[in-house]
């Protein structure tokens, strides 16, 4: 609570970056540990199973209301990116 969310977003930084970091001082490659961008389509089933299935048992609401203004307004869209 006292640092709030900039807490929150060092531990990310932290362990976002923490594997980088030693792999790249021990002179490996992050390819052996499995950070690659090669199956993605499986990823992409995956994720919508996820949203199509797990996320409804939650109660999640499946329109982001936030951002629902810009279905159909292109317009708003650079202002948003």
């Amino acid at each position: 609570p006292a640092i709030g969310h900039l807490g929150s977003a060092l531990v990310a930084v932290v362990l976002l970056y923490t594997p980088v970091v030693v792999s790249w001082r021990r002179h490996e490659d992050l390819w052996t540990y499995g950070f690659h961008a090669e199956p993605i389509g499986k990823n992409l089933a995956v994720t919508g199973l996820v949203l199509a299935v797990v996320m409804p048992l939650f109660g999640t609401d499946p329109i982001n209301h936030a951002y629902h203004f810009l279905v159909g307004n292109r317009a708003a869209l650079p202002g948003v990116v």
